[in-house]
């Protein structure tokens, strides 16, 4: 609780957006295997070799060369990006031997959240710094 107190208004709605696209991705997964299947449009969008995660990517880089003087805008983009991200997470994995990690399984589900939980401290951490670097007088370091 301590965290989420400590940061302003729009830390938190880019916290919060990527936690519902982590929430959505999942749940539109959940429903497409359950309902879609068969459907030759969702096959060819699982069999496909592009990833959220490359996606993402793109949105952020989008963001931070395009959107110089849209703030608000550009903090979303970048928040939806990293929420995408964070869902491919769980494909680090496999190639470790740790085959359950996948979105088939509730190992990669759980996984997906805890590196949501680490990005969320390192978020913190990252802002805090950077407020204590802007608050120390300039002649400290001369």
């Amino acid at each position: 609780m301590k965290i989420i107190k400590s940061l302003d208004n729009k830390e938190l709605v880019s916290i919060l957006t990527t936690f519902i696209t982590l929430v959505l991705l999942n749940f539109a997964r959940i429903f497409c295997n359950k309902y879609c299947l068969q459907t030759q449009w969702y096959q060819t969008i699982l069999n496909d070799n592009l990833h959220h995660y490359q996606l993402g990517i793109i949105i952020i880089l989008i963001s931070f060369f395009l959107l110089r003087n849209r703030q608000n805008l550009k903090r979303f983009l970048i928040a939806l990006g990293m929420g995408m991200i964070i869902d491919e997470s769980m494909y680090l994995l496999p190639p470790l031997g740790l085959t359950n990690f996948t979105h088939n399984h509730i190992e990669g589900t759980i996984f997906e959240f805890v590196v949501f939980g680490i990005y969320v401290l390192v978020y913190y951490k990252y802002k805090r710094i950077l407020k204590i670097l802007k608050n120390t007088p300039t002649n400290l370091f001369r």
